[in-house]
């Protein structure tokens, strides 16, 4: 099988299930399930997958068609110019968040503390460390999945 024309049927059966970003979502899991760069499969679409490579990534597209978020099929999510690790049982940081980023570090101007509290996933105060690298951040959860995440 082609990468094409598995990238066709993954993308087909999310359309089928409902999922409203069926193209790209098909194309993140290939790109994950093969190792493959958007650039390399592009370029050669009509390259030949192996059959342990293709039922990997059915397994991958039948997670997503029964609704399970994406971040979390391939374990990180971009944010804030980052690459975080997710896992189920913390949230998916969200690109609004992005703006709470923003707001932290106008209003760190000056200071070198930031409290970070219910961090979840981390990514506000990671975002933080890395673009305020003067300022101290502080990040606590009650949830075990998530201080496990941040280890």
């Amino acid at each position: 099988m082609t990468l094409k024309s598995l990238l066709e049927r993954g993308a087909e059966r999310l359309e089928s299930a409902g999922v409203g970003s069926s193209l790209l979502d098909a194309r993140l899991l290939l790109e994950y399930a093969s190792g493959l760069s958007r650039t390399a499969m592009a370029a050669h679409p009509e390259t030949e997958i192996r059959d342990d490579i293709a039922a990997k990534y059915d397994a991958l597209i039948a997670r997503r068609a029964g609704r399970e978020p994406l971040a979390y099929i391939i374990g990180s999510r971009a944010f804030y110019d980052l690459d975080l690790k997710v896992v189920p049982g913390v949230l998916v940081p969200r690109q609004e968040t992005e703006l709470l980023v923003d707001a932290a570090l106008d209003a760190l101007a000056g200071k070198d503390t930031l409290l970070d509290l219910c961090c979840g996933s981390g990514a506000i105060g990671i975002a933080v460390a890395e673009h305020a690298p003067g300022v101290r951040v502080y990040a606590s959860d009650i949830s075990d999945v998530a201080v496990r995440l941040s280890n």
